[in-house]
C-alpha cells in the first residue's frame, strides 16, 4: 500500500488529490508501525533485555531517516541538474518499500 501510494505522488496533478494520496500513506504507515513493532516485539531473543533491543530498534528506524534526504538530493540532482526528477525519486522509494515488504517473509517467531 505504501510502495503504491508513494510511486502514485509522481502522477499527482493538483493539491486536493495529493491531500487524499497522503492521507492515504499515513494510513498505510500507521498500519506499517503497528505492525513493525509487533513483529519485532514478538522476535526478541531475549525479554529481560527488551529495553536494549528496542533502543536498536529505534536505530534502525531513524537512521534510514536521517540519510534518505540525502541520498534523494543527489539522485534527483544527478538524473537531472535542475533538480526536476522527482519521479525517479519516489519510484527509488515505491521500490525500497516493497523490497522492505518482502525482507520480513523469512522472519520465524521465537515461540
Amino acid at each position: 500500500m505504501f510502495a503504491v501510494g508513494t510511486f502514485a505522488l509522481i502522477f499527482v496533478q493538483d493539491v486536493g488529490s495529493f491531500y487524499v494520496l497522503e492521507a492515504l500513506l499515513g494510513i498505510a504507515y500507521g498500519i506499517y508501525v503497528g505492525v513493525d513493532l509487533a513483529l519485532v516485539v514478538d522476535v526478541l531473543p531475549d525479554q529481560e533485555n527488551a529495553g536494549k533491543d528496542l533502543g536498536v530498534f529505534n536505530i534502525a528506524n531513524a537512521l534510514p531517516q536521517t540519510f534518505a534526504p540525502l541520498i534523494g538530493g543527489i539522485l534527483v540532482y544527478v538524473s537531472d541538474p535542475t533538480g526536476n526528477n522527482y519521479g525517479l525519486w519516489f519510484t527509488v522509494c515505491a521500490v525500497a518499500a516493497i523490497l522492505g515488504a518482502v525482507a520480513i517473509f523469512p522472519i520465524k517467531s521465537v515461540k
